[in-house]
């Protein structure tokens, strides 16, 4: 008699425990319950830990994985989750799936999560495969969104070297936002992550505006020391043209009208000739083998070929007027 008021004593300690976590506990016949110091083990066998363990579920044996069913019912649908640690890759899964058969024990289902042995995490209703990186997500849908109460959201990259041992690097890209605006930017925060000195390095706004501070580079063979805001490795289509504006500083100091001012000296037709016989090009033009060398200033040599056209003008001029005094002095003679 004593021995089974002591069962019946743990049998109502093990309700008591299920109470807790929640109503509509239901133990499998298969299956053992036992209470002991420190927790609760459904069990096939199996050691228990009463130091460190608080509820346990043992599946000793070469044909039986260690899982856990919660099951909810609508009077229709049974909506079934079930968590298994498998015997075979030592990967924990988080499986979903929806049936009419109460009698349908199928433990696979849809997986939803999975932990693997090496700390890997997969998420999604895709993921059929185990993780291949440390955080995998395969979905049907967008596959990642983030919220945050109030400032930035963002994501950030840290480099480091081996062991953590210091930063080598550390970028961050992440949406900024205001009542009236927003921007999605990118940028650096160099060896110190914690603390100040972010340098955004592009940033789109939501006007469509694209905003690139430093430089960009478009292609692979810029070579490294490149002096421009925009490199292309390559052609540019451009639909409606290209505009310059001035700034004042990286534009030509004077725009060639000055060719028609009533002091301009204007070279003379001899000395260009005498010119071209010994350059084989014009004043003030690049040779070839500067331009092949250098390149060309697009603005620059505008301006050069505007000059050129303009002290071509005074000399076409010049000719029609001299043009018209000698028919007029033939006139006379007649």
């Amino acid at each position: 008699m004593q021995k089974l008021k002591s069962r019946f004593g743990l049998i109502k300690r093990a309700l008591f425990f299920f109470s807790i976590l929640g109503t509509g506990v239901a133990l499998l016949p298969a299956q053992t319950l036992e209470t002991v110091s420190g927790g609760t083990s459904f069990s096939s066998g199996g050691y228990f830990d009463q130091d460190y363990d608080i509820f346990q579920v043992n599946a000793d044996g070469n044909a039986v994985d260690a899982s856990l069913r919660l099951k909810t019912y609508n009077g229709v649908n049974r909506n079934i989750w079930t968590i298994f640690n498998d015997k075979d890759t030592k990967n924990l899964y988080f499986n979903q799936f929806t049936t009419t058969n109460d009698n349908n024990l199928a433990r696979a289902g849809y997986r939803r999560m999975i932990l693997t042995k090496n700390g890997r995490l997969g998420l999604g209703d895709k993921m059929n495969i185990d993780p291949q990186r440390t955080f995998h997500m395969r979905s049907s849908s967008a596959c990642l969104r983030m919220d945050r109460d109030a400032g930035s959201t963002s994501i950030i990259l840290t480099r480091w070297a081996s062991n953590f041992s210091n930063i080598y690097s550390s970028w961050q890209m992440g949406l900024n936002a205001g009542p009236s605006w927003s921007e999605f930017f990118i940028g650096d925060w160099g060896t110190n992550v914690a603390g100040g000195g972010f340098d955004t390095y592009f940033r789109i706004r939501n006007t469509g505006v694209v905003e690139i501070p430093e430089t960009l580079t478009v292609g692979d063979n810029i070579g490294p020391n490149n002096p421009f805001t925009l490199a292309v490795d390559g052609s540019i289509g451009c639909k409606t043209g290209v505009k310059v504006i001035p700034d004042g500083e990286n534009f030509p100091s004077a725009w060639p009208d000055y060719v028609f001012a009533e002091d301009y000296a204007i070279q003379d037709l001899s000395e260009v000739e005498a010119f071209i016989k010994e350059n084989k090009h014009l004043p003030e033009v690049p040779s070839e083998a500067v331009v092949n060398s250098e390149g060309i200033e697009l603005v620059e040599m505008n301006a050069t070929l505007l000059k050129k056209i303009e002290e071509l003008t005074l000399y076409v001029i010049d000719q029609n007027k001299r043009i018209e005094a000698l028919e007029k002095s033939r006139k006379r003679r007649k």
